[in-house]
């Protein structure tokens, strides 16, 4: 089975379907945004103009927000995975 590396500041995203809204509401496929993502691989960094490395902000884990639009969409082994920039999310969430 082959896997999905991402390199230098690119970040392999596996979206977080919701099915239902607080209220409970069921969301159809169609309807959802997927802007919601869980990391599932980060590259290393972007070097910068006078090489140094820049380190991701954004680790294995973590879960971010981004554009619906952003990156390409991958499909490996039945499941659907969007292929970002960094500096294509917006935030990362943190727990309290």
């Amino acid at each position: 089975m082959s896997k999905i590396v991402p390199l230098f500041d690119y970040v392999l995203v596996e979206p977080i379907k919701k099915e239902k809204t607080e209220s409970g509401l069921f969301i159809p496929d169609a309807s959802q945004e997927r802007t919601v993502a869980l990391v599932v691989e980060v590259g290393t960094g972007r070097t910068s103009e006078n090489g140094n490395l820049i380190p991701m902000m954004v680790h294995t884990g973590d879960v971010v927000y981004y554009s619906p639009n952003a990156g390409i969409a991958i499909d490996q082994n039945e499941k659907k995975y969007r292929l970002l920039r960094q500096v294509e999310l917006y935030a990362k969430l943190e727990e309290d």
